[in-house]
């Protein structure tokens, strides 16, 4: 089931969070029910008619697709209450996807981006934890320079792929997933994008890096996309004192048990005595005595 097609609740138990994912959105607008219906039509006979019986070239039903794909997601961006600035930024990113190069769905990364803005008059910068090809790092940086943000990012990843086994996870491939990147790729990228100057690079793992180059700074948002339970942890330790009261912590793929992330975001918010909150994201609020 799609990211956008979901409703995540999260209940504090005596055995710490448990996620529920249930249908409708909160922030979702009713889909009036004639245009879906009209939509799936069209989709049905196209995909599974013409397309099906090959009656149209390969190459075509190729392009075909991606405007499908493309109408899309541009439908679906009016299911959401994004403001004006991030509904832009989502435009961008949806007719610039290959270029961005984020994984994260339109809706998810609307999300991040208004959580973003939400938090710009709290103190402190910006820190993500797994950069991978600098995709959301760009996206988040040019909703900075539009809003006229002073805040900057620190992207923090070792970009040469996990560096070490999950121990919780089921999938086969584990270290080194995620190495097809490396740190002059995405400064090249961020420069063609004109969002270097908002953009500091720590290489390295999190266990090396952080304490030693980023212990005294503040921080008013924190994206984390590691997907490891060691690396989820280590970032999250890190954050406890760092994070400005009002700040948020963004957490991507939430409730997906492939990887040890969503074990040890459980893990820490039991021991912390917080709850993990789902709209418009996954997210930590903080607020420090």
């Amino acid at each position: 089931m799609a990211r956008q097609e979901l409703q995540l609740r999260a209940d504090q138990t005596e055995n710490g969070i448990v996620a529920d994912f249930t249908v409708n959105p909160k922030n979702q607008r009713v889909f009036s029910s004639s245009v879906e219906s009209a939509r799936e039509q069209i989709l049905r006979v196209l995909l599974h008619s013409s397309l099906h019986r090959k009656l149209i070239p390969k190459p075509v039903r190729v392009q075909l697709l991606k405007i499908l794909e493309l109408f899309r997601e541009i439908l679906q961006l009016a299911l959401f209450d994004f403001t004006d600035n991030v509904r832009k930024e989502i435009r961008f990113f949806i007719f610039h996807r290959s270029k961005v190069e984020a994984l994260l769905d339109s809706s998810f990364l609307g999300g991040l981006l208004e959580s973003v803005q939400a938090t710009e008059p709290v103190k402190g910068d910006i820190i993500e934890f797994g950069t991978f090809k600098g995709g959301s790092t760009l996206m988040i940086s040019r909703l900075l320079k539009k809003i006229g943000s002073k805040k900057r990012i620190f992207a923090c990843d070792t970009f040469e792929g996990h560096p070490y086994d999950d121990q919780f996870t089921s999938l086969t491939l584990r270290k080194g997933e995620f190495s097809d990147t490396n740190v002059r790729y995405i400064l090249s990228k961020f420069r063609r994008f004109g969002v270097e100057d908002k953009i500091t690079v720590i290489k390295g793992l999190f266990e090396n890096t952080l304490l030693n180059k980023l212990a005294g700074e503040r921080f008013s948002l924190a994206f984390i996309d590691c997907d490891l339970y060691n690396s989820t942890k280590c970032a999250l330790d890190f954050l406890r004192m760092r994070m400005s009261n009002g700040g948020r912590v963004v957490i991507h793929d939430y409730g997906d048990d492939r990887w040890g992330a969503t074990k040890a975001i459980n893990e820490w918010c039991q021991n912390n005595d917080v709850k993990v909150k789902l709209n418009p994201v996954p997210h930590i609020e903080f607020s420090h005595p």
